[in-house]
């Protein structure tokens, strides 16, 4: 199995503390908050690929591998257009070069529970008890209206489908998607991005690669365990700060 890691974002509402880099470099705890993900992913994984945006790709590597044990090493992978996320995702997957399951996480998001990561690959590798693999997992946290907003939320469909609708107006259900999602097949999900088109923002979307399991039924979800934090402000990343630092060790 093998992991992309997202860090090709620029974070401009963040530029303020991170500029000349990312935001996914900024510390907290010591560690850079793209290292949580390397971190969390390592133990389940043979392979890790990041995806960096040429002008951070150096700083944005080393700091990813700050997450990992000395002997692993990390493929380097460059997204130069802001394309989307599903075009991120496209540029880690090629650079695998070969079918994997794969566990994909945002170098920009903080998962404590490295047990997401494990949870989302045993739903599509494994048949442990008589579970049959499913071709996408991901997490879920439950929000209310208010907050759901600003999330991908997921509709129920008749016959066990259902799709994610982005930050909508009126949330159909308080389900939203955040933290990791793992496809069964690489290769599987390179032919689904393939025919995805842009969004009306120009973009390939996470959600329209993600809607395509979920309009045929193939996925399962999992409730997220432990913290997650969305370092896209200054006050999301202070609230990380003053949470994790006080963490017991």
């Amino acid at each position: 199995s093998a992991a992309i890691i997202l860090g090709a974002g620029r974070g401009t509402r963040l530029l303020s503390i991170a500029a000349p880099y990312t935001k996914t470099i900024l510390p907290v705890n010591g560690l850079p908050v793209i290292a949580y993900a390397t971190q969390a992913a390592a133990p389940f994984v043979d392979k890790i690929v990041v995806v960096a945006h040429p002008s951070t790709a150096t700083a944005v590597s080393q700091a990813a591998a700050a997450g990992m044990p000395d002997d692993r090493q990390i493929v380097l992978t460059l997204q130069h257009e802001p394309t989307g996320m599903a075009d991120a995702i496209r540029l880690g997957l090629e650079a695998l070069q070969g079918d994997y399951a794969a566990v994909i996480l945002c170098g920009d998001n903080i998962v404590l529970e490295e047990q997401n990561v494990r949870n989302v690959l045993e739903c599509v590798k494994s048949d442990h008890d008589r579970r049959i693999p499913v071709g996408l997992a991901w997490t879920y946290i439950e929000w209310e209206p208010e907050e759901a907003r600003r999330f991908s939320v997921y509709q129920p469909l008749a016959g066990g489908r259902g799709k994610l609708i982005e930050k909508p107006s009126n949330p159909p259900s308080k389900i939203c998607w955040c933290g990791p999602l793992a496809v069964s097949s690489s290769k599987d999900a390179l032919q689904r991005i393939g025919r995805l088109i842009p969004s009306d923002r120009g973009e390939y979307e996470a959600t329209d690669l993600m809607n395509s399991y979920l309009m045929q039924g193939d996925s399962c979800r999992l409730p997220l365990t432990g913290e997650w934090f969305d370092i896209g402000t200054p006050a999301a990343l202070q609230e990380a700060r003053d949470l994790i630092e006080n963490l017991p060790r």
